[in-house]
């Protein structure tokens, strides 16, 4: 009877999210066997188990039958990539950047799913089990889209269900300097703006940079990527060097910028090892990924993640190239804050800076994005709202 609980409610929350724009998220706790055994009856096109090497994932590989897994230590090579159902497997422990990058992978109308023997399980190995409170506290606030299954007690609980709108965005229609191909995968007017205001630097006299910020979720790479198929389309750039603190920071892009290039009927061959990107290049265009420190001079170099690349270095970078686009990420659980985005402007010569609010994997308002903000601190936006830390006599230290 406890199972069918169990699994009613998962099946409720799922379905009742299934084509909207908020996500949600589901607790479920008890013996591998119990637990995976309740997940198998999931019913979604596109699902996602992220795990440590245990006893959960070997039961998990008997019960989820055609799930694609990942490693998590291999978990930042699939950044980018959306699912309808993703599931954490935390029998061995939970650490709050696989949290914070899991949840980033799940579509609007999606849930997360973050499965262990008991709340104590939600804490890195070696942690005092101060973030397994801190997670089960907040969890426990959200009002909304949110199951929490106690195998072993049979207790579940459950708040309503908001699916949120199945559009949220407003679309784009074609315009002088948007074909038909560009608007069709364009999501918004934020979008727009980086491909305008990459065409105008591209077409400048004078070398310049383009900086383009936002929340995760804003479709800042993808963006990008589609004004470097736009460009290339035009013939207005040939030679192009991507870079970034690592090769899967610039995956998302790649592969905006290969979809683009399809919609846009351009013929290109893509490199690279397994699923990532290392370049793609056609008849009259070359666009390939070079670390920091091995990127050459070229008339347009686009640097993802510039906050986390350094400041000094994209100076460097700017300095060297014809025109560059830097792209970087405000808030979010990789977020360089308000404050490297200042410094950011202020090593930049002049950038212009475009900014993206409209989510775009998910409808604002999102009480995931909520969850995660509070739980992990990503969006601080009022000094007085942060937590005190203490010493050991009780006075505030800061």
């Amino acid at each position: 009877m406890e199972a069918k609980r169990a699994i009613e409610a998962l099946e409720a929350l799922v379905g009742g999210l299934r084509g909207g724009g908020y996500r949600g998220l589901a607790v479920i706790l008890g013996e591998p066997g119990d637990v995976y055994s309740v997940v198998s009856r999931v019913e979604a096109r596109d699902s996602l188990l992220v795990y440590w090497p245990g006893r959960g994932v070997d039961t998990a590989r008997q019960l989820l039958r055609g799930w694609d897994m990942v490693f998590v230590g291999h978990l930042h090579e699939r950044l980018g990539e959306e699912h309808d159902v993703v599931v954490i497997d935390a029998f061995e422990g939970l650490q709050a950047n696989t949290l914070a990058a899991a949840a980033e992978m799940v579509r609007g109308g999606g849930v997360l799913i973050l499965a262990s023997h008991g709340w104590n399980g939600f804490s890195a190995p070696e942690s005092l089990g101060l973030f397994a409170e801190r997670l089960r506290r907040h969890i426990e606030r959200m009002s909304i889209n949110r199951v929490v299954i106690e195998l072993g007690s049979g207790r579940v609980s459950t708040t309503r269900i908001e699916s949120g709108p199945s559009r949220w965005w407003s679309g784009v229609e074609p315009r002088g300097g948007i074909p038909g191909w560009l608007a069709r995968l364009l999501c918004c007017e934020d979008q727009v703006r980086v491909v305008e205001e990459a065409r105008r630097l591209v077409k400048s006299y004078e070398a310049g940079v383009l900086l383009v910020t936002g929340d995760r979720g804003r479709g800042k790479s993808a963006a990008v990527g589609l004004a470097l198929a736009a460009l290339i389309a035009e013939k207005l750039v040939g030679d192009v060097v991507v870079t970034g603190p690592s090769e899967a920071s610039v995956q998302t892009l790649f592969s905006w910028l290969a979809r683009g290039l399809r919609a846009a009927r351009i013929r290109f061959k893509a490199w690279g090892p397994g699923r990532l990107y290392h370049g793609l290049k056609g008849a009259w265009f070359r666009v390939r990924y070079l670390e920091p420190w091995r990127a050459e001079p070229a008339p347009l170099v686009v640097i993802e993640e510039a906050a986390a690349v350094g400041p000094a270095r994209v100076r460097r970078l700017a300095g060297r190239a014809r025109n560059t686009i830097a792209v970087t990420t405000v808030h979010g659980y990789e977020g360089s804050g308000r404050y490297w985005l200042r410094v950011l402007i202020e090593q930049l010569p002049s950038p212009r800076v475009v900014e993206l609010r409209t989510p775009v994997r998910f409808a604002p308002g999102d009480p995931l994005e909520q969850l995660l903000n509070r739980l992990l601190l990503l969006a601080p936006s009022d000094p007085d709202q942060l937590p005190v830390c203490r010493s050991v006599s009780g006075e505030a230290t800061g």
